[in-house]
């Protein structure tokens, strides 16, 4: 069941079919840094370590390009890089393509932020290399597992640093065949690659943006594999005999950037704090998700490293109406807007918050709009703005990373223009720790001042679903929603 007709002679489809939600942004893993880019560019690239398959993100940090890593010092890390790996163009992996793929990440517009602790990377000789930190970065390995690290060809990527995405050449289990813009995607197994051969030959996958299309082809029979299924569509698939769901927990809190800097009343802590206490969600999860999610109190979940509790929060409009009180706020009586993309999901979320918050006297002017520009808005019109909805994806699986990108005052994806000194003093010193074990007091006292302060308003975490023809096995659903198609096979 190597690939070709032998796979299909021995029962097993050598194509399976995959319908995709999105059209991707460019398989160069230095510049499509969106999910929908990932999910292709992820089985043509590999990184020097990743996540433990089985356990997820989150778990455990094992071996990939890289057989070994040691800390020189805290801000030095040697990795050792594996002999006799192949690129698909035949050419063997050496430090030369380590580097110049880390210095290329670094030097990014697209995904240079993931690097930004960074001082520089160097080759020790053809298989070692050692990365270098500005101080001493507790992130460096998770980091590292995500799609912006992939490790090109330098010999094809230096030639063509722009085209690099229409010919993208890695060492990953599938190498690239074509793709047509807004329609769809092939990749093929590679024979030589130093994990083995896939099972199945060619992965074809098609964009379909449409929701119920995507689980009708499921049902048809069209396609094998039907991705970002609705919670809506699940008790369809699931009492199909042909077909079977795959869920898993995932890796993205959706919340709402509260605008700290603000003059009205949203500017005030007091305020931010009351809105969450008129949210019921975990009955928002159970009405809006189908039970398929979990209630969100904070912007990470607990699989992430480093996470720290903080005591879930009730409904409770008697509470809600005193810090309105407190604020100077009696009765409410204000306007708040909130602005959200075309997501049906964010849509009705919106709708019962807009409810809720009638009950303490907030009137919630809903404004819909496209992502993109939702996201020009919110950087044009900061002072402008409310409550902004949007989605973060912990695509490390290390608080300490996410937390700084979310919250630290000069992050460009600081969308609540919060500016805590504390706050930010405790971010650069928890991710300085090498060790969770020894930065739990910090994440401690930062984890509450995020929930005294309020800056976001984390609404739920989502659950990732992935319809299959019951004769797909050996699919494994990643929490990023960036799943691995190395052991996926299709009987006839």
């Amino acid at each position: 069941m190597i690939c070709g007709a032998a796979a299909a002679a021995d029962g097993f489809k050598d194509t399976i079919k995959i319908a995709l939600a999105y059209d991707i942004t460019s398989l160069d893993p230095q510049v499509g840094k969106q999910m929908r880019a990932c999910v292709i560019s992820q089985q043509i690239f590999d990184t020097l370590v990743e996540w433990d398959v089985e356990g997820g993100i989150g778990s455990r940090i094992v071996p990939a390009l890289a057989t070994e890593w040691k800390y020189l010092t805290e801000k030095d890390v040697q990795f050792t890089i594996r002999k006799g790996v192949k690129f698909h163009n035949g050419d063997e992996l050496t430090a030369d393509d380590v580097v110049y793929s880390i210095k290329r990440t670094m030097d990014s517009p697209h995904v240079g932020y993931y690097a930004t602790a960074f001082e520089s990377v160097e080759k020790v000789d053809d298989y070692t290399v050692v990365i270098h930190t500005k101080a001493p970065y507790a992130p460096l390995l998770a980091g590292l597992t995500t799609t912006p690290f992939s490790i090109v060809n330098k010999n094809v990527a230096s030639k063509d640093e722009k085209g690099f995405g229409q010919n993208p050449v890695g060492t990953g289990r599938y190498k690239f065949v074509n793709y047509v813009h807004g329609d769809s995607a092939k990749l093929e197994a590679f024979p030589e690659c130093w994990r083995g051969a896939a099972p199945t030959r060619y992965i074809d996958m098609k964009i379909v943006p449409e929701n119920a299309q995507r689980t009708i082809l499921l049902e048809t029979g069209a396609i094998d594999i039907a991705y970002e299924i609705l919670p809506n569509d699940v008790d369809k698939i699931t009492s199909n005999d042909a077909l079977k769901v795959a869920v898993a927990p995932g890796a993205k809190c959706y919340e709402i950037s509260l605008n700290t800097e603000s003059k009205g009343p949203i500017g005030n802590k007091l305020v931010r704090r009351a809105i969450e206490l008129c949210l019921d969600k975990q009955l928002l999860v159970d009405t809006v998700l189908y039970g398929h999610g979990e209630p969100a109190y904070q912007d990470v979940s607990p699989r992430n490293i480093a996470y720290q509790p903080i005591p879930p929060k009730k409904q409770n409009f008697d509470a809600a109406e005193k810090l309105l009180a407190e604020a100077g706020y009696p009765g409410g009586g204000f306007k708040l807007n909130l602005w959200l993309d075309t997501n049906n999901i964010w849509l009705q979320y919106a709708q019962i918050i807009q409810s809720e918050l009638s009950n303490v006297g907030i009137d919630v002017n809903i404004e819909v709009m496209e992502s993109s520009t939702q996201s020009a808005r919110e950087k044009s019109e900061k002072d402008k703005y409310d409550m902004s909805t949007r989605f973060i994806n912990s695509l490390t699986g290390d608080a300490r990373f996410t937390i700084y990108n979310l919250l630290f005052s000069t992050s460009s994806s600081n969308l609540s223009n919060w500016k805590n000194p504390r706050a930010d003093e405790l971010i650069e010193k928890g991710r300085s720790i090498i060790d969770p074990k020894d930065s739990v007091e910090i994440y401690k006292e930062l984890f509450n001042l995020i929930d005294d302060e309020r800056p976001t308003l984390p609404c739920y975490f989502d659950e990732i679903i992935v319809g299959l023809n019951k004769k797909v096995e050996g699919f494994i659903p990643r929490a990023d929603g960036i799943h691995v198609f190395g052991n996926l096979t299709c009987r006839e």
